[in-house]
């Protein structure tokens, strides 16, 4: 009953890719307010791959707290989970949740066989209602996952569950412990999900998901299933899909829509802008069409727009518009709607705090695995493929939402570089574990890149090909056929050494003041025989 995840949306289609529920299966009850105040429930069901992880890799968690519930009991509870990796191909699994008139325990084994990644468990509960009686349960859990190469068929996510009449979650023992007698309360009997793709070429393939769930002492089932096929042709794809959901009366009935959507670019090829539209045709009654366009309003790929318009025959026309702004330190969006009866305004930011030994950095919102990345003093760096993400002041990034157990590329955006700074390296890779926080640096120098451009004493060239150190002995490069020599780095007064295979000479050198608009600055330069 806890609200685990908020947001405001715009009117039409919406997708959240930073959900991480807990467990590997179970369902989300998703709840959606309109802008008029209608509100629209229904479960959403999801399942993880099989249970399983690499050989000598021990995962484990411990939980000790109180259920807390409106208006119902808050009994204390201890619960510990473990997953051990105990080959390549077999991994074992379990835990236990102990509390007052209840406990559970669990064990499991995960698979990786030739027909698919296979893990099975068993869970056994025993609790106490207030009447004192004792119920007695066992729920068997199945989760398979598979890719047919041969027809490139995906099981993306398979799970079923089994549940005798006795079994019972801990949530269910505390509305239990509220309720001697229950009217009409039914435990969950069996539940399956199912997740198919089949490709049936590079631009098309067939989709088929379906959910089903029984219960015991009571009549019918809920089922939610979807077919549907996507393909595109250049640009422009499109989408058809059919939905049926069969609940009883009490939970909204049964429906069935069609769905039709299309979306196409607007300008080039490379333009980010793109028109998309989404019809649905309800059985109940109601039909809608919505458009929405959207894009990026800088190169960058961190201001985007959005704008829609759409008619419903239930609640009639609506229209709005939206921006969000990836900063490095935050995400910023904004959004305005308005309908039949209403108007919305809605703002929001969200970021992240990061305490290290280096200080304090803000940054985007993070995922459950992310990195601190650090390019000593250097402002204002970026890293390709995380938009908005930028060093501080002191030169420290933090990168969100990284890959856990995969190599992930961390290139910075030489783009972003100043001329004033050079890095030897500007890739590295990192490979964290599950929930770690990884740090990486990057080797910075920053100072004036200079064009010296030299004469011989006797008016002459300087030959192609000499060599120019400074002070120390350290090489700061060639002179080439024009008799000038590009260096980076050097102090703002001092002396050059120029040696060729026949000769040598010296440059001494007074820099005025840096102009920054410059990508470097040119220096005349007298260079004396030693």
């Amino acid at each position: 009953g806890y609200v685990i995840y908020s947001a405001s949306v715009p009117p039409g289609a919406f997708e959240f890719t930073d959900i991480y529920p807990s467990g590997s299966n179970g369902d989300l009850q998703i709840k959606i307010i309109e802008a008029d105040g209608r509100v629209r429930e229904y479960q959403q069901s999801y399942a993880y791959q099989p249970v399983m992880t690499r050989r000598g890799n021990l995962r484990y968690s411990v939980t000790a707290g109180e259920y807390r519930s409106t208006d119902q009991p808050s009994p204390s509870f201890t619960q510990g989970t473990a997953v051990y990796g105990v080959t390549d191909n077999l991994t074992g699994y379990g835990g236990a949740l102990l509390a007052q008139d209840y406990r559970a325990v669990n064990l499991g084994a995960g698979v990786n066989s030739s027909i698919g990644g296979i893990s099975f468990d068993v869970t056994s509960s025993e609790s106490k209602t207030l009447n004192g009686r004792t119920n007695k349960g066992h729920s068997a859990r199945f989760l398979y996952s598979k890719t047919l190469n041969a027809t490139d068929t995906t099981f993306t996510m398979a799970g079923y569950r089994y549940s005798t009449e006795g079994y019972r979650s801990f949530s269910q023992h505390v509305d239990d412990l509220m309720y001697q007698e229950r009217a009409g309360f039914s435990a969950q009997k069996s539940r399956i999900n199912l997740r198919v793709n089949q490709s049936l070429s590079q631009r098309s393939s067939l989709y088929l998901s379906m959910d089903e769930t029984n219960y015991w002492n009571q009549r019918g089932r809920t089922r939610n299933w979807q077919f549907g096929y996507g393909s595109s042709i250049n640009s422009v794809s499109y989408n058809l899909a059919v939905s049926r959901t069969q609940s009883d009366p009490m939970n909204g009935g049964s429906d069935t829509q069609l769905t039709a959507s299309v979306s196409l670019p607007l300008g080039g090829s490379g333009s980010s802008h793109r028109l998309s539209s989404n019809a649905i045709s309800s059985s109940k009654g109601d039909s809608s069409l919505q458009s929405n366009v959207s894009g990026y309003l800088d190169d960058q790929a961190t201001l985007s727009y959005s704008a829609q318009a759409g008619h419903s025959k239930r609640s009639g026309s609506t229209a709005g518009a939206g921006l969000d702004w990836d900063t490095p330190v935050a995400k910023l969006r904004g959004g305005y709607s308005q309908g039949r009866d209403d108007k919305h305004i809605d703002l929001g930011a969200s970021g992240s705090l990061l305490v290290h030994s280096g200080g304090i950095t803000l940054g985007q919102p993070l995922g459950e695995t992310f990195g601190l990345l650090e390019v000593p003093d250097v402002d204002g760096v970026g890293v390709s493929g995380w938009n908005g993400v930028r060093t501080n002041g002191k030169g420290y990034a933090v990168v969100p939402y990284m890959q856990p157990y995969r190599y992930n590329w961390l290139n910075l955006d030489t783009q972003t570089l100043g001329t004033d700074t050079e890095i030897n390296e500007t890739s590295k890779v990192l490979v964290p574990t599950r929930g770690a926080i990884v740090k990486t640096t990057y080797a910075a120098q920053t100072g004036r890149r200079l064009q010296f451009v030299l004469r011989a004493e006797q008016g002459s060239t300087i030959p192609f090909g000499a060599q120019g150190y400074d002070e120390e002995g350290k090489p700061l490069g060639m002179v080439d056929n024009l008799s000038r020599l590009l260096v980076f780095g050097v102090a703002d007064k001092g002396r050059l050494e120029i040696r060729w295979a026949e000769g040598s000479c010296t440059v001494d050198y007074t820099l005025p003041a840096a102009n920054k608009e410059l990508a470097y600055e040119r220096v005349d330069g007298l260079c004396r025989a030693l």
